[in-house]
């Protein structure tokens, strides 16, 4: 009886021991690349790439005889690279005319594109539209008759200051291309606007 007990514990221990031999080396062993499940690091690997896109907004001055400050929200996208970038924006402003002592607010919107060609440098290209009052002279006063649409094409360079991964600041020197009868931006005096964007 202890002979046959004792062959049992030993044939027990052999099976045991050989079952975690083969154990760990199934473990130390990795599966043939074509028999493991496929788990792709990235969205890049799964075909599918994440869209870019940054918001923010910027303050601007205009100096001269007529001033105005506006402040402009904005969005836009990284469509293919991180140095170009398509965005739409809004405006709002508040200006004043030393010569005819008025005020007036206008409000609009736009597109714009910008590169980023190296880290600090900006060009910024952009359409805008813009509403404003109507105004006319009458016995040296100024009086509003309706509202009127105009259209500038801003262009010019600028300034990036990367905060950190994320945030960034800017600062814009921009001209009207576009000069009208009914032009808010003058030609000869540039556009200053500085805001900053947050990259998402």
């Amino acid at each position: 009886m202890r002979k046959k007990t004792a062959v049992i514990l030993i044939a027990f221990f052999i099976f045991t021991g050989l079952n975690n031999s083969l154990t760990a080396q199934t473990d130390d062993v990795p599966l043939p690349k074509s028999l493991q499940p496929y788990k792709p690091r990235n969205d890049n690997e799964r075909g599918e790439r994440k869209v870019a896109f940054f918001a923010g907004g910027g303050f601007g001055l205009q100096l001269g005889s007529y001033i105005a400050v506006d402040v402009s929200p904005q969005i836009a996208i990284y469509p293919v690279v991180k140095w170009l970038a398509l965005g739409i924006s809004g405006t709002y402003m508040f200006a004043h005319d030393s010569y005819f002592k008025y005020n007036q607010h206008i409000f609009g919107g736009g597109l714009f594109i910008e590169g980023y060609p190296i880290k600090w440098l900006i060009l910024h290209a952009g359409y805008e539209y813009l509403n404003y009052p109507k105004l006319a002279l009458t016995n040296g006063k100024v009086e509003v008759l309706g509202r009127i649409g105009t259209h500038a094409v801003m262009a010019g360079p600028g300034y990036r200051q990367h905060f950190n991964d994320k945030v960034n600041g800017y600062l814009l020197v921009l001209f009207n291309l576009y000069q009208t009868e009914t032009s808010i931006y003058t030609g000869y005096f540039p556009t200053f606007r500085i805001g900053i964007t947050v990259d998402f």
